[in-house]
């Protein structure tokens, strides 16, 4: 069959067993994720059509547009619509490498085409498509596995990196202690009734910075199978109470760590295991939904049994130790610079995870449910010194009211209790601002200045709100690059 360079050019993607397991893998995460009840705001409609157009594409053709479909789909909400979901941010960059992956890839097949075209040799599609040994479509999608496998175990790492703070490590406050709270809630069982119980929930926090640093470390050492394990074994009772669609989108990252050779092995073990794997998976379900008594949600129920499913799974299959940064495609030419891109890519997800301690963003670096404060006064990290942030981006106000004061005081109390920031004053004055409660008066401090507005709901928006961006005024007013619903005061309970 013969194709112009344009088709092929949107029609080629790698034909690698790992990279059709990652697309499949990512348009499941994406179902998961579209499921959760945060994704659905009236603000995220266009994103999330685009999104959804793109993962039910990338089953039958993991190529340009629909990975472009699925990054732009991811885009759009973290842009301009508030989106305040780290795996917002992986999915994002997913596609967007896989997206980069198949345009430079599709361009190289083109013009190959093209030149096949002017000395008048035939071509097709499944010639191009299935790269020749001189080619260096391998080396780019090694690039783009590189990438995939740094960024996921940064985002381990990361994350039990700000987990080094005051409040995380105190069982009183902790997001790990509420995590096991929420999971003995969910089982209907007592921590005090249980052998363990009380102890596990005092060193909860310990367990998981262990674990996700233990991931990490694994990955970063080539220990590929234990790292899976501990991964499946930390985010099975997240999914259960916390984090229904993370685990997903991280089996996203799990996967590119594996060879076609890996997969061949895991379909000899599916095949010779398969009644164990789904007997435990079926057992393990069914024993967590009766304690549970019933289900909340009956997606929950096919995603909790291929979390054990997996366990067992991988429990079973032999993976031999693989460096991070070994060629997936053994004996296949590599290219420095495509690799030493990917790598790039990563240190610069590293860059950015750590601006919190910048005082230039909080959201989507990896500090989720972590207890980390970075706000002036609360400041709780243990490692990273209070003196490198050049900003306090948080608004106080100090006083407040809607019309006259006292009118709504249960709106005041809630403006006055919470920090704020640039993106949810302006959601603020679009849920609040109504003739019948103006003017809105608010008083506070931003950026250490002092600052009284007469009426939040005039417009322009007041000073100093215009000129809100680091740099001198946002380009996207409505990215939140700050934390919700943040207690002025410290220290507090876990945030989720």
């Amino acid at each position: 069959m013969f194709q112009t360079p344009l088709n092929i050019l949107l029609r080629w993607h790698p034909q690698d067993a790992p990279f059709r397991l990652m697309a499949l893998l990512y348009a499941f995460a994406g179902l998961c994720h579209l499921w959760l009840a945060d994704a659905w705001i009236p603000e995220w409609i266009v994103g999330n059509a685009l999104f959804l157009a793109g993962i039910l594409a990338l089953p039958y053709s993991p190529s340009l547009l629909p990975w472009a479909s699925c990054a732009l789909g991811k885009a759009l909400p973290l842009l301009m619509g508030r989106d305040h979901l780290n795996q917002s941010l992986l999915l994002m960059l997913i596609a967007a490498a896989a997206l980069l992956l198949c345009a430079l890839g599709g361009w190289r097949a083109a013009r190959q085409s093209a030149a096949l075209a002017r000395d008048e040799k035939a071509f097709d599609l499944d010639a191009l498509l299935h790269a020749p040994a001189n080619s260096d479509a391998p080396a780019l999608t090694d690039a783009f596995l590189i990438f995939v496998r740094g960024l996921t175990a940064a985002v381990y790492a990361m994350s039990a990196f700000h987990k080094l703070n005051r409040d995380f490590i105190d069982p009183t406050l902790s997001c790990a202690s509420y995590g096991v709270e929420k999971l003995a809630a969910y089982l209907n069982v007592s921590l005090s009734d249980l052998p363990a119980g009380l102890l596990l929930r005092q060193q909860a926090p310990m367990l998981v910075i262990g674990a996700e640093l233990s991931i990490a470390l694994l990955y970063v050492t080539g220990r590929r199978k234990a790292a899976l394990l501990i991964a499946l074994l930390f985010h099975i009772p997240l999914t259960l109470t916390m984090a229904p669609a993370f685990a997903f989108v991280m089996l996203i990252g799990h996967a590119a760590f594996l060879s076609a050779a890996d997969l061949r092995v895991f379909a000899e073990r599916g095949r010779r295991f398969a009644p164990a794997i789904i007997a435990v998976a079926i057992a393990m379900t069914a024993l967590t939904t009766w304690m549970h008594g019933g289900t909340d949600d009956w997606t929950m129920l096919p995603r909790e049994a291929l979390l054990w499913a997996l366990l067992v799974w991988v429990a079973l299959t032999p993976l031999p130790p693989r460096a991070i940064g070994r060629p997936t495609l053994p004996g296949q030419p590599t290219s420095r610079a495509a690799r030493g891109l990917a790598t790039l890519a990563v240190g610069l997800y590293l860059l950015h995870a750590l601006t919190p301690y910048l005082g230039l963003r909080f959201q989507h670096t990896a500090a989720m449910v972590s207890n980390l404060r970075i706000d002036q006064g609360c400041w709780n990290h243990l490692v990273m010194p209070e003196r490198w942030r050049l900003s306090d981006e948080y608004i106080r106000i100090d006083r407040v009211y809607f019309r006259e004061p006292g009118f709504i005081a249960e709106y005041e109390d809630k403006v006055l209790d919470q920090l704020w920031n640039t993106t949810q004053v302006r959601q603020m004055r679009r849920n609040w601002c109504r003739d019948e409660v103006r003017p809105f008066f608010v008083e506070g401090t931003w950026r250490g200045a002092h600052f009284t507005i007469d009426d939040l709901c005039a417009d322009p928006l007041p000073w100093p709100f215009e000129r809100a961006g680091v740099f001198g005024e946002e380009v996207f007013e409505d990215h939140l690059r700050f934390q919700r619903n943040l207690p002025r005061t410290c220290p507090a309970a876990c945030i989720h």
